[in-house]
């Protein structure tokens, strides 16, 4: 039976990709199978039982035909305390069984098979029920068929051991303490699961081969996750480990292939073999303070920003990774080998080394990876080691602030000024563009009036032209017009104004788009689309659209295209070659997308999305990073759009990005991704939109504190 078990669990292993090693913990729960090879089989009436090594009896083998089975408290004059290894297997008599107080472990395969099992009274002494490939006991009784069909989360004493008829995005129930191995065990209608902080222990394979699970919520709280946990999910793309998380074994995240980021867990020691091995979209990944070696395999091949932590001694460069970015945090971390690849030939049987193009080495100056780096000829950047400058510009409303970012985008004059509404998104924000490409400020007006201080400011400016940007249905957050009347018209009177309005936000958009074209003399390469219901996401994707001079044109979030938005993309479909999807699928859905793409001849488009619109954010940043090269970081808030309208055209302007960013809680917490994010970009200055109710001094501070 060992060898049998065995093969199998190799077999599994190589389906995977993972038989390289297998991972310890994958039999440590199944000791009881070497156990009863080893040690002498005693008898007593209907059981044949073992000694453990604590003087207790373990059950090996169950030879009566009752159907009603009590098992005894004792055997051999030994207390029970132990249901070994398929002790009840296939029993096809039993329909009741009564297990006594005391027994504290249920073997792998116990009660497998026993068809006509339809009663089990489990002791609340039971705290281990042992799961090998055939999953929990159970698998095979009628009991467990019936507990599923009460509830497909089965939860024994507070560890939940079979879920794998779970359906759309669930949530762990509270008093859950344990996630037995391989409970969820190839569930492929799970999309989402959160899990509560009550759990301690995610068991071993416990959300294997869930290819479908896209959302993943772990709170802080849980304490363990053993190996192969959530190997070959498939469908994750974004992972986040709390802190109370301080043992994390081997292969738990391995051929998870779409994996895009990974927010590891602070209080580690060792980074567990082949963690992340087969993590092909995984390309960046900080290693937290406190860990000091790297297990078997453990990073996958394909990273470009690697982050070593000062607890590493030495590094050494693996010669697989593609890593064009190494940072280094710390004096005194020796490195060996990195920035170099090693390619077999087969001709000459031998290991090709090659120099990574472009690899750089961040550290701190005076630093040993500031030597390696000039003895091997690398690129070195020294690390900013202080905290960034704040810089916050905010007025006593949003057409004040506007202004003061004005004076930051154009200190002395412009000959332009761009002028949307400031009580409604759309218009500014697909402004942001045009506005950068005339190199001029975005200013805000009221539905009837302009501020003093805009009039004030556009007379500062020396402006000779006023481009309004106005939808004639624009609608404030409580859905009152906001559209531009005449008066504000009358009070640019002097000005000329060219007006680019539409009786829609997607015919304003196609006519600011077309002016952008007229302004910069050709057809855009990339276009942005997202939805019309939500501004977050074209926010964060305006400082770069403004670089690119693309535009960003808005689509429902369901249904057929707009004429102004379809007539539009067909007019540059000759000339664009990237198309961007700003926000998942309830934002911008897949048939939309297959709209677009098809007028404008496409096969695929670049889709950012995350769980909500802060990690949307950090997507696009990190995959602009070559575009946003500025060492400055621009702070909105989330949740509200006014401050930000205008801070979109200075940060294209400082080519930095935009992050987005709220006091969520007391503490003006930001999130482990967001933190990364921000270290590895390690700015300057922080430059921040709107006051103090916008966005906090405590939050700012949290955000500086995560920059360095």
């Amino acid at each position: 039976m060992k060898k049998k078990i065995l093969s199998a669990v190799l077999a599994l292993c190589l389906a995977f990709g993972s038989a390289a090693a297998l991972p310890q913990s994958s039999v440590v729960e199944s000791t009881s199978i070497t156990a009863s090879a080893e040690v002498e089989t005693k008898k007593s009436g209907n059981y044949e039982y073992t000694i453990l090594k604590d003087g207790t009896a373990e059950i090996a083998k169950y030879t009566g035909k009752e159907s009603k089975v009590t098992i005894p408290q004792k055997l051999g004059g030994k207390k029970v305390t132990s249901i070994g290894i398929e002790a009840f297997y296939g029993n096809k008599t039993i329909k009741s069984m009564t297990i006594p107080e005391g027994v504290t472990t249920i073997g792998a395969f116990s009660f497998n098979a026993c068809e006509n099992l339809t009663d089990i009274k489990i002791p609340k002494s039971v705290n281990e029920l042992l799961s090998y490939l055939s999953k929990n006991p159970f698998v095979g009784t009628k009991w467990l068929a019936d507990q599923e069909k009460k509830n497909p989360m089965v939860i024994v004493n507070d560890i939940l051991i079979e879920g794998s008829k779970c359906k759309g995005d669930i949530v762990i129930p509270d008093n859950v303490k344990k996630i037995n191995g391989m409970a969820f065990y190839w569930d492929l209608e799970l999309t989402g699961v959160t899990i509560p902080k009550n759990v301690k222990i995610i068991g071993h394979d416990s959300f294997r081969a869930c290819y479908n699970l896209t959302k993943l919520k772990i709170q802080d709280g849980v304490k363990s996750i053993e190996s192969c946990a959530f190997i070959a999910c498939t469908g994750l793309k974004s992972v986040e480990i709390p802190d109370s998380v301080k043992t994390l074994e081997g292969f738990v995240f391995d051929a998870c292939l779409n994996l895009e980021s990974i927010a590891l867990p602070n209080g580690m020691k060792r980074i567990g073999d082949q963690l992340l091995a087969g993590c092909t979209n995984l390309k960046t990944l900080i290693i937290p303070e406190g860990v000091t070696g790297l297990g078997y395999c453990s990073l996958p091949g394909n990273l470009t920003t690697l982050v070593i932590p000062s607890t590493f001694k030495e590094y050494y460069g693996s010669g697989y990774e593609t890593i064009q970015d190494l940072i280094v945090n710390g004096m005194k971390n020796k490195i060996y080998g990195a920035g170099y690849r090693y390619v077999y030939d087969e001709k000459t049987n031998t290991s090709l080394k090659y120099k990574i193009p472009g690899f750089t080495i961040h550290g701190l100056k005076g630093s040993e990876a500031e030597k390696y780096a000039k003895k091997n000829g690398f690129k070195f950047v020294a690390r900013n080691t202080t905290e960034p400058k704040v810089v916050r510009y905010a007025g006593s409303d949003r057409a004040e602030t506007a202004t003061k970012i004005s004076k930051a985008v154009n200190a002395k004059t412009s000959d332009t000024v761009i002028l949307a509404t400031g009580f409604d998104f759309h218009d500014a924000l697909a402004a942001v563009p045009l506005a950068s490409a005339y190199n001029a400020p975005l200013l805000l007006a009221d539905r009837d009036n302009l501020s003093a201080k805009t009039l004030a400011e556009i007379k500062r400016l020396k402006a000779k032209n006023v481009i309004v940007v106005a939808s004639t249905n624009s609608k404030d957050q409580n859905g009152k017009d906001a559209a531009i009347r005449n008066n504000v018209y009358k009070q640019l009177k002097g000005y000329k104004v060219t007006k680019l309005v539409g009786s829609s936000y997607y015919e304003t958009a196609k006519n600011v788009a077309k002016n952008l074209k007229t302004k910069t003399g050709k057809n855009p390469t990339s276009v942005f689309i997202t939805t019309d219901k939500n501004y977050a996401d074209a926010l964060s994707a305006s400082p770069v659209a403004a670089i690119l001079n693309a535009p960003i044109i808005y689509v429902k979030p369901t249904g057929a295209l707009d004429s102004n938005t379809k007539n539009y993309l067909a007019s540059i479909k000759k000339s664009v070659k990237d198309v961007y999807i700003v926000g998942g699928v309830n934002a911008v859905s897949k048939s939309v997308e297959k709209s677009v793409l098809s007028v404008l001849g496409k096969k695929s488009a670049t889709r950012f999305a995350g769980d909500d619109r802060y990690a949307t954010c950090i997507k696009i940043n990190d995959y602009f990073k070559s575009t946003l090269t500025g060492d400055s970081v621009c702070i909105a808030k989330g949740y509200n759009f006014p401050d930000a309208l205008a801070g979109g055209v200075f940060a294209a302007k400082q080519k930095a990005p935009l992050f987005l960013a709220d006091k969520l809680d007391a503490k003006a917490t930001i999130s482990k991704t967001q933190a990364n994010y921000l270290y590895i970009k390690n700015p300057s200055k922080l430059y921040i939109f709107g006051g103090e109710t916008a966005v906090p001094t405590a939050l700012v501070k949290t955000i500086a504190k995560a920059s360095v």
